[in-house]
Protein backbone atom coordinates (compact mmCIF):
# COMPACT_ATOMS: atom_id res chain seq x y z
CA UNK A 1 0.00 0.00 0.00
CA UNK A 2 1.36 3.68 -0.74
CA UNK A 3 1.66 5.71 1.95
CA UNK A 4 1.63 8.51 -0.60
CA UNK A 5 -2.04 8.36 -0.78
CA UNK A 6 -2.31 9.01 3.28
CA UNK A 7 -0.71 12.47 2.81
CA UNK A 8 -3.10 15.10 3.44
CA UNK A 9 -4.28 18.38 1.71
CA UNK A 10 -6.00 19.81 -1.60
CA UNK A 11 -3.29 21.53 -3.62
CA UNK A 12 -4.21 23.78 -6.05
CA UNK A 13 -2.76 27.02 -8.09
CA UNK A 14 -3.99 30.35 -7.31
CA UNK A 15 -3.16 33.13 -10.11
CA UNK A 16 -2.61 36.99 -9.93
CA UNK A 17 -6.37 37.81 -9.89
CA UNK A 18 -7.09 35.12 -7.23
CA UNK A 19 -7.99 31.84 -9.93
CA UNK A 20 -7.79 29.09 -8.76
CA UNK A 21 -6.76 25.96 -10.94
CA UNK A 22 -7.10 22.85 -8.00
CA UNK A 23 -4.86 19.85 -8.45
CA UNK A 24 -7.26 16.79 -8.78
CA UNK A 25 -6.19 13.64 -6.45
CA UNK A 26 -2.98 12.14 -7.53
CA UNK A 27 0.39 11.93 -7.17
CA UNK A 28 1.83 13.95 -9.80
CA UNK A 29 0.70 16.70 -12.25
CA UNK A 30 2.78 18.07 -15.45
CA UNK A 31 1.83 21.47 -15.86
CA UNK A 32 2.58 23.03 -19.13
CA UNK A 33 -0.05 24.15 -21.92
CA UNK A 34 -1.91 21.71 -24.82
CA UNK A 35 -0.26 21.23 -28.22
CA UNK A 36 -0.58 18.57 -30.73
CA UNK A 37 2.65 17.06 -29.10
CA UNK A 38 1.84 17.22 -25.56
CA UNK A 39 -1.47 15.40 -24.27
CA UNK A 40 -0.37 14.11 -21.63
CA UNK A 41 -0.31 17.15 -19.19
CA UNK A 42 -2.71 17.59 -16.25
CA UNK A 43 -2.65 21.35 -15.76
CA UNK A 44 -3.14 23.30 -18.82
CA UNK A 45 -2.54 26.14 -18.83
CA UNK A 46 -3.13 27.78 -22.29
CA UNK A 47 -6.21 29.82 -21.21
CA UNK A 48 -4.69 32.10 -18.97
CA UNK A 49 -1.98 33.17 -21.18
CA UNK A 50 0.59 30.55 -20.97
CA UNK A 51 2.00 30.57 -24.80
CA UNK A 52 2.35 34.25 -24.92
CA UNK A 53 3.83 34.14 -21.04
CA UNK A 54 6.37 31.75 -22.35
CA UNK A 55 5.06 28.15 -20.66
CA UNK A 56 6.75 25.38 -21.99
CA UNK A 57 4.00 22.55 -23.31
CA UNK A 58 5.76 20.07 -20.48
CA UNK A 59 6.71 22.95 -18.12
CA UNK A 60 6.99 21.29 -14.74
CA UNK A 61 5.65 18.34 -12.67
CA UNK A 62 4.46 18.91 -8.90
CA UNK A 63 4.57 15.60 -7.07
CA UNK A 64 3.05 14.32 -3.93
CA UNK A 65 5.52 12.67 -1.83
CA UNK A 66 5.75 11.15 1.89
CA UNK A 67 6.63 14.59 3.57
CA UNK A 68 4.85 16.95 1.14
CA UNK A 69 5.13 18.39 -2.72
CA UNK A 70 7.88 18.95 -4.85
CA UNK A 71 8.62 20.61 -7.87
CA UNK A 72 10.97 19.88 -10.73
CA UNK A 73 11.60 22.11 -13.93
CA UNK A 74 10.85 19.24 -16.74
CA UNK A 75 13.68 21.39 -19.27
CA UNK A 76 11.41 24.26 -20.04
CA UNK A 77 12.51 26.92 -22.34
CA UNK A 78 12.11 29.92 -20.41
CA UNK A 79 13.04 29.22 -16.54
CA UNK A 80 10.89 27.92 -13.58
CA UNK A 81 11.36 29.86 -10.08
CA UNK A 82 10.12 28.70 -6.64
CA UNK A 83 9.93 32.12 -4.32
CA UNK A 84 11.56 34.37 -7.19
CA UNK A 85 14.85 31.90 -7.24
CA UNK A 86 15.75 30.08 -10.82
CA UNK A 87 15.61 26.24 -9.96
CA UNK A 88 17.64 24.20 -12.50
CA UNK A 89 15.90 20.97 -14.70
CA UNK A 90 15.77 17.55 -13.38
CA UNK A 91 15.88 18.02 -9.77
CA UNK A 92 12.95 18.25 -7.56
CA UNK A 93 12.74 21.15 -5.17
CA UNK A 94 10.55 20.96 -1.97
CA UNK A 95 7.26 23.10 -2.25
CA UNK A 96 5.54 24.04 0.24
CA UNK A 97 2.22 26.28 0.63
CA UNK A 98 2.87 29.37 -0.14
CA UNK A 99 5.41 28.82 -2.45
CA UNK A 100 5.58 31.37 -5.26
CA UNK A 101 6.11 29.93 -8.69
CA UNK A 102 6.76 31.64 -11.93
CA UNK A 103 6.73 29.48 -15.60
CA UNK A 104 8.16 32.02 -17.78
CA UNK A 105 6.35 35.25 -17.05
CA UNK A 106 3.42 32.88 -15.41
CA UNK A 107 2.84 34.07 -11.85
CA UNK A 108 0.86 31.62 -9.77
CA UNK A 109 1.10 30.74 -5.72
CA UNK A 110 1.37 26.78 -4.30
CA UNK A 111 -1.54 26.62 -1.93
CA UNK A 112 -2.31 23.34 -0.16
CA UNK A 113 -5.63 22.92 2.41
CA UNK A 114 -6.35 19.75 4.49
Amino acid sequence: MSMVGELKGRPRLVMQGGLTIELHPKEAWVVGRTAPDAQDIDVDLTSYGAEAGGVSRHHIRIRRTLSGFTVEDLGSINETCLNHERIPGGQPFALTHGDRLSLGNWRGTFLVDD
